[in-house]
């Protein structure tokens, strides 16, 4: 894995890689505008689902391309079943999807879910940060934590007890 790329991942046995953020900086007194500095976080809408799809497909041949699970395989039906799944949670009201958009081009996503706690820990309901995309030029510029911040929120609203 490349030095300084963010991701997180919602399969078992992998760990999140932490971020080193770049800082903005000044050259000829001039400040400098990275790339990614008028991104805005907001609720996903169904007219980017396809871009959301798209993003998606990238995350799994970036975790595919580097090896971390040998038993998951690229293939049309992989693509398909997870072009279905972001439909099928898009709809569910205790799915949510957020997107970092820049200059109406969407550059990355965050979805998560609602969920019920087992009975042994009582009625409680916990949040689950399902998975984190950000594209890969726009890395390290603090968008993936503009992104888990928004869902928190929003879990939060939901009076999750464990998030």
């Amino acid at each position: 894995m490349k030095e300084g790329t963010c991701w997180v991942s919602p399969f078992v046995g992998s760990n999140p890689t932490p971020c080193n953020m770049k800082l903005k900086g000044y050259q000829n007194s001039k400040l400098v505008i990275q790339k990614g500095e008028n991104v805005i976080i907001r609720e996903a809408k169904k007219s980017d689902l396809n871009q959301i799809k798209e993003m998606n497909w990238n995350f799994f041949n970036f975790y595919l391309d580097n090896k971390f699970d040998d038993l998951m395989k690229r293939s049309e039906k992989a693509r398909i079943w997870g072009r279905r799944f972001i439909d099928r949670t898009f709809k569910n009201k205790n799915w949510k999807y957020f997107v970092a958009e820049d200059n109406k081009k969407l550059v990355g996503f965050i979805n998560g879910k609602v969920d019920n706690c087992y009975p042994i820990y009582g009625e409680n309901k916990y949040g689950v940060i399902w998975l984190v995309y950000v594209d890969e030029s726009y890395r390290n510029k603090g968008i993936g934590k503009k992104l888990v911040n928004k869902l928190i929120i929003w879990l939060k609203k939901k009076k999750n007890k464990i998030c």
